[in-house]
């Protein structure tokens, strides 16, 4: 099991150079043992738009990106519990964290699972907060 963030994602999704290092989290992503926050839906909506906006990809690769993640078998999680919430604003303050960032660690922490992400701020807070992260 893992959680898997928005740079990862997206990093795997459009075949980015940072790809190859995430092998072990897209085995995880394609049986099912990948969670993310509900907010990763929007996350890689906005990012495979703004990927096209700039023209680092076509409308093509971004329908097909956004058709490969919709297939992909992730196990959702809402933060809609007041302790959820309190818990995300507590480490979003002890890290510096956006609240969207600090989701992605409350859940790995509440899990007690990997956090998949190439986001070193987010890697740093996970390490620190005890957690373990991936690649």
């Amino acid at each position: 099991m893992l959680v898997v963030d928005a740079s990862a994602m997206l990093a795997l999704l459009l075949s980015e150079d940072a790809a190859r290092d995430l092998a072990d989290v897209e085995t995880g992503l394609v049986t099912g043992q990948a969670h993310a926050p509900d907010l990763l839906s929007h996350e890689i909506t906005n990012s495979l738009i703004m990927a096209s906006r700039r023209g680092r990809i076509g409308d093509g690769q971004l329908l097909a990106a956004l058709r490969a993640f919709s297939a992909l078998p992730l196990q959702w999680d809402r933060a809609d519990s007041f302790q959820q919430r309190t818990a995300i604003v507590v480490l979003a303050e002890r890290y510096r964290l956006s609240a969207y960032d600090a989701a992605y660690l409350e859940l790995a922490t509440r899990l007690s699972v990997p956090l998949a992400s190439l986001d070193q701020r987010l890697r740093a807070a996970c390490v620190t907060a005890g957690g373990k992260v991936m690649p």
